[in-house]
């Protein structure tokens, strides 16, 4: 919106190198330190150190955070992140979904939609702002370790199922990501985060394609591989 690219005009040259980068950087926050300088935190299965692993506990904790950040020099509000592939699975109750291996079988969009949505409630009712999900990738080196997390080798089933899963986060508050940029499915003997040998063309067709929707969704964010 036009109030947002105004206050980044404004803040933009207030801003020291280091809150610059700061703002680049997602920090794996483990302990009650903050690090008022740093643009977001991703929590994990252990991102809270005391019992009880409970949604009103990690909301508290977000909001702690929010509270130290707004207190910073600039008052830059942070970004709340989980890795939620599987659904909102790290806290307590919270529901697990299917590998995306298994829900690729069922050529459901619609059923992806739902998983979305309830994803993105179980995420707000935890404080996150922001979904590590959904996985683009089209695995087809099958000695790769994270097939499971793909839909399919087929790229047409994988961008099928691309929109609905963003929107149904999306439309619900919490922002998506796509991951992991570009051709994690198709490294050379299946290495994570390894070499790709395709030509560009190939990378587009078979790996970018999916990514491709994902922008014309809006998507939130994209992560690297």
């Amino acid at each position: 919106t036009a109030a947002v690219e105004a206050r980044v005009e404004d803040l933009l040259p207030r801003m020291t190198l280091r809150e610059k980068i700061g703002q680049m950087i997602m920090d794996i926050e483990n302990t009650f330190e903050f690090a008022p300088d740093i643009g977001g935190y991703m929590f994990g299965a252990g991102g809270l150190d005391e019992a009880p692993n409970s949604p009103e506990r990690w909301r508290a904790r977000q909001n702690e955070l929010q509270a130290a950040s707004s207190n910073t020099r600039l008052g830059i509000p942070l970004i709340l992140g989980a890795d939620t592939v599987h659904g909102q699975n790290i806290i307590s109750g919270g529901t697990v979904f299917p590998h995306n291996i298994g829900l690729g079988c069922t050529r459901n969009s619609s059923l992806l939609r739902e998983i979305a949505r309830i994803t993105a409630e179980e995420c707000t009712t935890s404080g996150l702002d922001l979904a590590f999900a959904p996985t683009l990738a089209v695995a087809r080196q099958i000695t790769w370790g994270r097939t499971y997390e793909s839909y399919s080798e087929d790229t047409n089933l994988v961008r099928s199922l691309t929109s609905d899963f963003i929107e149904g986060l999306q439309e619900n508050g919490v922002e998506a990501t796509a991951k992991h940029w570009v051709a994690d499915g198709g490294t050379v003997n299946g290495e994570d985060a390894g070499d790709v040998v395709l030509t560009e063309q190939q990378i587009m067709d078979i790996h970018a394609a999916p990514y491709i929707d994902a922008i014309a969704s809006d998507v939130g964010s994209i992560m690297i591989s």
